[in-house]
């Protein structure tokens, strides 16, 4: 049988190539807007906006998003927006990986030389993700991963992400050149999807561990620093679409309220309910806090427990009910996972001895459960 990392990459191929579902802007070069997009000229899709500490949807009514990420790349199946649709979930957390280490070399998007700094066949598979949950209308958070660029402690290394003007392992904070071509990626997404429905939030870069180490972070000011030199770009193509940021430390839901951003308005924040933390449902008050205290909205973009867990299920069944009595959203890490056996955060996993997709039933249910 062919090893789960050969599965991986054929679903990836896949993917791009259009196998089961052709991606929207096959056979027109990688920079060209897709076919089913507005005219340029066009009246803008309707966004989300923000109210104080609610999110509305179009209509101005105060809207819970609740949904799945689907977060490892090339793992999205073509009836998974309708499935998703069909359970409840109103959102869906959809990823770029540019530049970082993500094992087997078929995950990085990044291609300097390409329009957008994105590898073509990366770019017709995240064409594709957003176009079947736009068609299904879920609202899109969209984010671009990059484990050099965000300082990650396990997988910045020289070794994978080059050196920085410092002689460190090279991020966004120490190499320029990278920074700005990041930028640049945003600012191509921006425009390219600036007539695409149901593009919910810019999630510009998760968990970033700027100013981090083993023994905690040094400048919990780092990550909005950085953040607040992005914005600008990403504002000036579109000041309507709401932006996801938070704090350093992997998005350390405890300091949420370093990410604050005064001043800066369109902005929702994030921290994480992840593994151990999603044991910790009194977590929900560092958010339930800022949230009372800025009087800005909160969404937790990964909340997620394994369901090899001793009590998983009560303990996935505390923390989304929580976040339900606190009203805020959240999408589940994740939907759709390749080699966990069954055994990790997703009800759906690609099983290495036979290729196929699985479902544990069970778990598929009480996740799903949450989302109405």
């Amino acid at each position: 049988m062919p090893s789960a990392r050969a599965i991986a990459s054929a679903v990836l191929l896949a993917s791009a190539v259009g196998v089961g579902c052709a991606p929207p802007d096959a056979g027109l070069p990688p920079d060209a807007a897709p076919p089913d997009a507005a005219p340029l000229d066009a009246a803008p899709p309707p966004r989300l906006s923000l109210r104080g500490p609610d999110i509305l949807d179009p209509s101005g009514a105060p809207i819970v998003l609740r949904g799945w990420n689907w977060g490892q790349w090339g793992a999205m199946q073509p009836q998974d927006a309708a499935d998703n649709a069909a359970q409840g979930a109103n959102v869906v957390r959809i990823p770029l990986r540019w530049w970082g280490n993500w094992g087997d070399g078929t995950i990085d998007a990044r291609q300097d030389s390409a329009p957008g700094h994105i590898a073509p066949a990366h770019l017709a598979a995240l064409d594709e993700m957003i176009a079947a949950a736009s068609a299904q209308h879920l609202w899109i958070d969209l984010f671009v991963d990059s484990n050099c660029g965000q300082a990650s402690l396990e997988n910045d290394t020289i070794a994978a992400c080059g050196t920085g003007d410092d002689g460190l392992a090279a991020s966004f904070l120490n190499d320029p050149v990278a920074k700005q071509k990041f930028v640049e990626v945003w600012q191509f997404l921006v425009q390219r999807y600036a007539q695409t429905p149901s593009i919910g939030m810019y999630e510009i870069l998760p968990e970033p561990n700027f100013s981090c180490g083993p023994n905690g972070c040094a400048d919990w000011s780092a990550a909005p620093t950085f953040y607040g030199s992005v914005i600008p770009a990403i504002r000036a193509l579109d000041p309507r679409t709401p932006i996801l940021v938070g704090p350093t430390g992997a998005y350390e839901l405890r300091k949420i309220e370093t990410a604050y951003l005064p001043g800066v308005d369109g902005v929702i924040y994030t921290g994480n309910l992840l593994d151990a933390a999603s044991r910790k449902p009194e977590l929900v008050a560092a958010a339930t806090d800022f949230r009372a205290a800025h009087g800005v909205p909160v969404f937790i973009q990964q909340v997620g427990v394994r369901q090899s867990d001793t009590d998983a299920s009560a303990i996935a069944d505390t923390i989304l009910s929580r976040l339900a009595a606190a009203g805020i959203g959240w999408t589940w890490w994740t939907y759709r996972e390749l080699k966990s056996n069954g055994v990790g955060f997703a009800p759906y996993w690609l099983n290495s001895g036979d290729g196929t997709w699985h479902v544990n039933a069970a778990w598929l249910t009480l996740l799903g459960g949450k989302l109405r």
